[in-house]
């Protein structure tokens, strides 16, 4: 599997999301992702990518949006909110977890960025998310094909 970087911008879109502020773990996670793709069943919306965004991590506890794309008109409830994400200058790392580590993509996503922001390409960064095509913990296929994003501003 080939793993390589790329800036691109990445396409706005409206997703229901749940923010949580919890200790880590997969299982409070995936809970997020099953409460919001629920919420949306339950009001017959079509769902497209969805996106883990972690905002910030401090003695064991980690602050997190679980979102899910939503096509169709509505309106945030019941600890979901209806979000329009703009578009976005991105560094973007696709692959398979299962063939390569996450925590190599992380680190090595951060190392390419310093080396950008030397040469001038980026001036600064923002906060790492996680794309998915699909639910990762159905669909073989969305999660083969995760894509890690770092936000950017381009340099002018």
């Amino acid at each position: 599997m080939k793993v390589d970087f790329r800036i691109k911008r990445s396409a706005p879109f409206r997703a229901a999301c749940m923010t949580e502020e919890k200790p880590y773990s997969d299982r409070a996670i995936r809970s997020s992702f099953a409460k919001v793709a629920e919420w949306a069943a339950r009001r017959k919306l079509k769902t497209g990518r969805w996106l883990f965004v972690e905002h910030w991590e401090e003695g064991g506890r980690v602050k997190w949006d679980a979102c899910i794309e939503v096509k169709g008109r509505a309106k945030g409830s019941g600890g979901v909110a209806v979000k329009n994400l703009r578009a976005a200058d991105v560094v973007s790392v696709t692959f398979n977890p299962d063939e390569v580590s996450p925590r190599i993509v992380y680190h090595a996503i951060s190392d390419w960025v310093r080396w950008r922001r030397k040469d001038g390409t980026i001036s600064r960064t923002g906060r790492f998310r996680e794309v998915y095509p699909g639910d990762p913990w159905k669909e073989a296929a969305a999660w083969q094909n995760m894509e890690v994003q770092l936000m950017i501003s381009r340099k002018k």
